[in-house]
């Protein structure tokens, strides 16, 4: 039995998932549920267009032109309303931040830079808890 190659797209992919959403940007179950489906529907959107299985894509499949054709393609096709385009839009930016962090890193582990994740803490931003109005 063979064993796949898992893509440097998508182990950091996982990772976004399983560990940056939920426990550095403490995203909910639901935020994270719904970021899931945009980058599903870019993966199979993009997949499809190079004519590849999602297994085999890489992030040099992720262009700009292919991501506005993505967004078109969810407006038009899919009769996506303008709110629902932006929260797809929202999650895409999410992940190309992430990618973005650990590609300049020069990390494969796919995580961003100590020093973007500490950016805030550098200028002396604390997390803060938002409490019900009385």
């Amino acid at each position: 039995m063979s064993r796949r190659v898992v893509s440097d797209l998508g182990a950091a992919v996982v990772r976004f998932f399983e560990d940056h959403l939920p426990a550095q940007r403490g995203m909910s179950q639901h935020t994270v549920r719904s970021y899931r489906d945009a980058v599903v529907l870019l993966l199979r959107f993009t997949a499809k267009e190079r004519a590849r299985g999602i297994e085999a894509l890489e992030l040099a499949d992720l262009t700009v032109d292919r991501i506005e054709r993505f967004l078109k393609h969810l407006e038009i096709e899919r009769r996506n309303g303008v709110a629902t385009r932006n929260a797809r839009l929202a999650a895409i930016h999410t992940l190309a931040r992430f990618l973005t962090g650990a590609i300049q890193s020069g990390s494969r582990s796919g995580r961003p830079s100590s020093q973007s994740r500490s950016s805030a803490a550098r200028r002396g931003c604390r997390p803060t808890t938002l409490k019900p109005r009385a």
